[in-house]
This record gives structure tokens, sequence and C-alpha cells, in this order.
């Protein structure tokens, strides 16, 4: 009785050492073996290519070869049907919403009140110190200059918009549309400076590079006008006695904040961005923590096989 028991678990062992499942992904499976295995799972019609693929890549490395020595096919078959399994990675993924949900509401409760308060607080301050506001730039005509050819005479006008100013400072750009979407770009700064406070809308004049003279240049000035961008941006101005600057603004503002000063209401988006470079809070969206989690567990199935799927031929 024990020679026949002794027989079977022998039988056993020679037929599992036969069996395609248990050879290693680093071998080389013959025809007859590829068929046993497809007709098992179907699935093994595009792993055992995979496998294949990756075994010729590694016949140069070594180190591959010994790392991945003692992964079976039957094992990365498993593998990969674990982590194809909805169920698992759908239930991570509700968890990494909770996760999200709880870690962004805990913060909330304690910093939105302060967030809130700030901001009305900056947008106050941004009504009252920022030049841009104080002020209008127009492009009235632009005419290719017949003294200097590269050069473009400008009319520009400037309206007060909240009383009276003195002086002041912005940039501005000509640009001639390339093609729809492109253009080409030359900034230029320009200033004008009274002996009294102006509140009525004035003529500057200044001169900038021209481009493409010789294809506008006979062009009505109405027309020339309309093929090109004109953008500007205040600096600088003097309204009773003070001088107010772009550059003490973005001192006394926090970028975290004077890029949400023309949102009426912040979205959760707004709040995570306030929370994670002003207060230097990690608030990770649920996608951040549904890879972190979901690597994590396909680790835990098996490491192996998952630096093993990771790794792709060149």
């Amino acid at each position: 009785m024990k020679k026949l028991a002794a027989l079977a678990l022998c039988m056993l062992i020679i037929s599992a050492a036969d069996n395609p499942e248990n050879k290693s992904v680093t071998e080389k499976l013959t025809d007859e073996e590829i068929s046993y295995l497809i007709e098992k799972d179907p699935g093994y019609n595009s792993v055992t290519r995979w496998v294949e693929e990756k075994r010729i890549a590694m016949q140069d490395k070594p180190a591959l070869l010994e790392r991945y020595k003692d992964l079976t096919i039957g094992g990365y078959m498993a593998y990969r049907k674990a982590i194809f399994d909805t169920s698992i990675s759908n239930k991570i993924r509700r968890d990494a919403r909770q996760a999200y949900r709880d870690n962004y509401n805990a913060n909330m409760e304690i910093y939105k009140t302060e967030i809130d308060s700030l901001l009305a607080y900056y947008k106050n301050l941004d009504d009252e110190i920022n030049p841009a506001y104080y002020y209008k730039v127009e492009l009235l005509e632009i005419t290719p200059s017949l003294v200097k050819p590269i050069l473009s005479h400008n009319i520009l006008e400037v309206t007060p918009l909240r009383g009276a100013i003195r002086d002041g400072y912005f940039e501005y750009s000509l640009c001639p549309y390339v093609r729809p979407g492109d253009y080409m770009r030359e900034d230029k700064g320009c200033g004008f400076s009274f002996p009294f406070p102006v509140s009525e809308s004035f003529i500057v004049e200044d001169e900038c590079f021209y481009f493409y003279m010789d294809e506008y240049y006979d062009t009505p000035s109405d027309e020339r006008k309309e093929r090109y961008v004109f953008e500007y941006e205040v600096q600088s101005v003097n309204v009773d006695g003070r001088e107010l600057t772009k550059y003490d603004l973005e001192k006394k503002i926090p970028f975290q904040f004077r890029s949400k000063l023309g949102i009426d209401t912040l979205t959760e988006d707004d709040y995570c961005f306030i929370l994670t470079l002003y207060y230097d809070i990690d608030i990770p969206n649920s996608d951040e923590i549904f890879w972190k989690q979901w690597t994590a567990k396909k680790k835990e199935i098996n490491e192996t096989a998952y630096y093993y799927n990771s790794w792709h031929p060149k």
C-alpha cells in the first residue's frame, strides 16, 4: 500500500513538472505547450506571445533572467487575472474617493473660514491698489514710420477710469497675425507724465518695431489695425500723490490668492489649490490615492509579477 502511495506521489510530481504552467517565464515554450495552455485557457493566447517577446528581449540581460526565473507562466497568468478583476480595483477606487473626501472635509473645517476671510481682504486690497483699474489703453492708429522704416508710429488713447491720474507706465505689444491662433510678439514699454492730474482721455504717441511693413504699408489704417493684436498691461499709476505699481501689488497679495481674485465662489479645486500651495497641506485627489493604493495592491498580489509586467522590451 505504501509503495502505491509513493508511486502516486512520484507520478504527481512528474506531472506537475511537465505542466507548462509551472515553467519559468524565462524558459522557451514549445508549440505543443503553447497549444496546451491556450486550450486550457484562451487567455494564454496573448500572454504566451507577450512572455516570449519579453524572454527574447532578456537574453542579453542576465540580471533580469535571474530576477524572474522563479516566476512561472501560471503564476503570471494568475496575476494578470487578479489585476483585471474589476471588483478589486472598484473597491479601491471607492475607498480612495472616501479617503479624499474625509481628508478634504477635515481640512475645510479648520481652514475654510480663514481662506474666505483672506480672499475677501485681498479682493478689497486689489481693488484699492491695482494700477490696472485706474486707466485703460486703446490703439487708435498704427502707421509705418517714414523716417525709420522698421518702426511703426502708434497713436494710443489713455482713459482714466477712477478720477484724475498724473503719470503712469504700461507695457504693450503690437503683433501681426501670422496664421489663426499664432502671432509674433514685440513688447514695448511706454510712459506718460503731466505736471497736474488729468481726468479726461488723452493721446500718447509711441514707436515700436513693425512686423511685415512691406505687406501692410499701403493698407488703410483701420484695416491695418484690425490685422494686429494689441495687448497691454498697466505697470504703474500716480493717483492722489500715491504711486501704485504692479510690483507692490504682487508683493502684498500672495500668488495663491492673486489667481483667485476674479472668482465669485471658490470651487473644491480652488480650496485644494490654496490649501496645498499656501498652507503646505497635501490634499491628494482620489485618482492619486487610487493609483498609490492600486499599485500597492498589485505588489501584494505578486510583487515579482508586478515588476515583470511593468518591464517593457525596448
